[in-house]
């Protein structure tokens, strides 16, 4: 392989040594498991993605396409087993269809599997997205959130300028959709968003003991952010609907009405909030400590909220958004309370989105923020992992705290998520972000 630092004026010559090793571990072990036939089956897109990202710098070009033709085998398998299981944009159809996307972008290859699949994903999406509409006061979060529901669908549809009629109306569903998920509702004589999650409808036991009333969801991930960027995409690009800039403009109301500012002078977020809470104007997370985190903290917000505001044409937003992801990058690391190196709740997910505001405004406390985080990631590095990282967490046994490591190989809680993040600091036209929906 060849250095991707070799002609970079921005590391430090230790952090290009480090990274071009954790970069050629990864790949060679990446090939002895392609040629083993012990590829791990969560991390399939992940692998496609990153081949994708790096193939024109590869010394063997041909090699590694033959590499992929062995992932799209397992991937088609996948698919034609019933093996995937949801619309979203992790681990479900549109992951899929994401990664092969993503690679054709970057080779032109598998354009005739994408004609396929897309026709499979929109007879899908038309069943769920009906379904959704019968059960529009019995909301749950896999309906419409990004990881497994309907955002997955309309930012994958939003990706192309020119879509074709079938695919126009697919999308005007989930717009009309959205768009009823956040008109107003009563819950016991009150008026809340209609994308509270009922407590019979919260599918996770957590959610149940901690939301006896049900919730609201801030994040990334699962929460109302993901229907927030379709619906502010599709009417950037001219795909409106009605009420949908009505619907935009409510939600960003309750996200600023529901802001707290801490004493580094950074603005958070609850990651879900009581519907008691909302009810009575209370803005407490009483689940998580503020994080800088993708999926469910204040860099992964801010972030979102950024690029609605660019939608929409928002300055007071987009100066706001900007100069919270300034004061984020500007705070001590320990302060972030991240213990893993990964994208979902893991430090590549703060380099990633800070990484790419940089590119965008080039300001010098992005740059060193950037090289700090570079170095607090390299520490979690070991050759002894399959591909040098894996998720770590302070946990809970017998009422002893202890911390577990696991190996995962997907791109938001595993080794191939930090890798690419790794990437994206010196190669400036990645697009792999697209999956996480911070471009």
């Amino acid at each position: 392989m060849v250095s991707l630092f070799q002609d970079s004026n921005f590391l430090y010559d230790w952090e290009a040594a480090e990274l071009n090793n954790i970069i050629e571990h990864f790949f060679s072990k990446l090939e002895d498991d392609i040629k083993n036939n012990k590829l791990a089956g969560e991390g399939l897109t992940g692998y496609l993605i990153i081949i994708g990202e790096m193939l024109e710098l590869m010394p063997e070009q041909s090699k590694w396409l033959e590499y992929s033709y062995k992932i799209m085998g397992e991937l088609k398998e996948n698919i034609q087993y019933g093996k995937v299981k949801t619309l979203g944009a992790f681990g479900g159809l549109a992951d899929i269809l994401f990664a092969v996307k993503l690679f054709n972008a970057k080779t032109g290859y598998y354009e005739r599997f994408l004609k396929t699949s897309e026709n499979l994903i929109l007879d899908i999406a038309e069943s769920h997205i009906k379904a959704c509409q019968r059960n529009i006061n019995n909301v749950k979060d896999y309906h419409y959130d990004l990881v497994s529901g309907l955002t997955g669908v309309g930012m994958y549809l939003l990706w192309d300028e020119d879509i074709n009629d079938r695919k126009k109306a697919v999308l005007k569903s989930i717009l009309n959709y959205f768009v009823c998920l956040c008109q107003d509702t009563l819950y016991q004589g009150h008026i809340v968003p209609g994308w509270h999650i009922k407590y019979e409808n919260q599918t996770r036991e957590a959610d149940r003991w901690n939301f006896s009333q049900g919730n609201l969801n801030f994040g990334l991930a699962h929460g109302i952010l993901g229907p927030l960027l379709v619906l502010s995409e599709a009417y950037k690009k001219g795909m409106i609907v009605e009420e949908q800039l009505e619907a935009i403009k409510k939600i960003i109301m309750i996200y600023m009405k529901f802001k707290t500012l801490n004493s580094d002078g950074v603005y958070n977020w609850p990651s879900q909030l009581k519907i008691e809470d909302f009810i009575d104007s209370k803005c407490i997370d009483r689940v998580r400590e503020p994080r800088a985190s993708w999926c469910y903290g204040n860099v992964g917000i801010s972030r979102a909220l950024y690029l609605v505001s660019k939608n929409i044409g928002d300055n007071g937003m987009l100066g706001f958004s900007i100069n919270n992801l300034l004061s984020i990058a500007k705070m001590d690391n320990r302060k972030y309370l991240l213990e893993s190196p990964i994208i979902c709740h893991g430090y590549s997910g703060i380099l990633a989105i800070l990484n790419l505001l940089c590119k965008e405004i080039g300001h010098p406390i992005l740059k060193s923020k950037i090289h700090e985080l570079i170095e607090e990631i390299i520490k979690f590095y070991d050759e002894n992992y399959s591909y040098g990282f894996v998720n770590c967490g302070t946990v809970e046994k017998d009422g002893i705290k202890v911390t577990e490591y696991i190996e995962f190989f997907d791109i938001l809680n595993g080794a191939t998520g930090v890798v690419l993040a790794l990437i994206s600091v010196i190669k400036r036209d990645t697009i792999w972000e697209r999956q996480l929906y911070i471009i």
